[in-house]
């Protein structure tokens, strides 16, 4: 045992017990600060958890988004295509009807 500041070595159950003590509040703060860890881990590993549902979560309304645009685009163009059509059958008539009055005034 380390010496007093007298000389003198500390009683050896004075001193068992002190470092018995040391022992048993080193192995509490020990256990302590493992469970806050195991804590802290948990709850990250749950804030993680629940970051990630969010961030699919958005993706699939991202996607969903995506896709009615492009539908709507879809649709638009092929309404687009079909006024073109009926624009083109429209010019072809009138050029027919144009020729065909040419040719009655021809005879």
């Amino acid at each position: 045992p380390p010496a007093l500041p007298g000389g003198g070595a500390p009683p050896l159950s004075a001193s068992s017990s002190s470092s018995s003590m040391q022992t048993k509040k080193a192995a509490q703060d020990a256990a302590e600060a493992e469970a806050t860890r195991a804590g802290a881990l948990e709850l990250d590993t749950r804030r993680r958890e629940e970051a990630a549902e969010r961030d699919q979560a958005a993706a699939v309304r991202v996607r969903e988004d995506a896709e009615r645009e492009v539908r709507a685009r879809a649709e638009a163009a092929q309404e687009e295509g079909r006024k073109g059509v009926a624009e083109g059958e429209l010019r072809m008539a009138a050029e027919e009807g144009r020729q065909a009055a040419e040719r009655a005034e021809e005879e």
